[in-house]
């Protein structure tokens, strides 16, 4: 307990930050396998590697403002173990579609998780920190949908999953 709390933090929030937090950084950690694993030679997706690291650093800095919460609020941040990421490519669909589908459901559990603290807490600071989050989890969720779309649209074409992978690359 810190000597600065001073009853402005209690025990719930901190609990649902550090869940927060945890989600956070598993979620860095799986972005950074998947860009290993499709930057092997024998997939070489580079675009999605790129795009797939600067969301893992993007992770990481979610997981950083809810620590720097945690502390400033007078909280312990708990930074539990995180397991090996499962994922494999299954199929004949492409594996920029079962990537996409893949980081979407991630994205749309840390989005539940962050209205669920939302609807459960009365504190005005965190409500505002939450609100941002929440703005751009509906933005990225949105922009995975069209990509999901668009790849959907592409189907098994090689030339055209080259270029959606170049794109990717080049945009983000």
């Amino acid at each position: 307990m810190s000597i600065s709390r001073m009853d402005n933090w209690n025990t719930d929030n901190e609990s649902m930050v550090n869940k927060q937090i945890n989600l956070e950084l598993t979620a860095s950690h799986i972005y950074l396998y998947l860009s290993t694993l499709v930057s092997n030679d024998s997939i070489g997706l580079l675009g999605m590697s790129k795009f797939l690291k600067e969301e893992s650093i993007e992770e990481r800095k979610h997981a950083d403002e809810f620590i720097q919460l945690q502390i400033i609020r007078g909280g312990k941040p708990i930074l539990g173990n995180i397991s090996n990421p499962e994922f494999e490519f299954k199929g004949n669909e492409s594996h920029l579609l079962q990537l996409f589908r893949y980081i979407l459901q991630l994205e749309q559990s840390i989005y539940k998780n962050i209205v669920n603290i939302s609807n459960n807490t009365d504190d005005k600071g965190l409500q505002k920190l939450l609100d941002d989050f929440i703005d751009e989890q509906l933005t990225t969720q949105y922009k995975l949908g069209i990509y999901i779309k668009q790849l959907e649209n592409i189907g098994g074409d090689k030339s055209a999953l080259f270029i959606f992978d170049k794109s990717i690359m080049d945009t983000e």
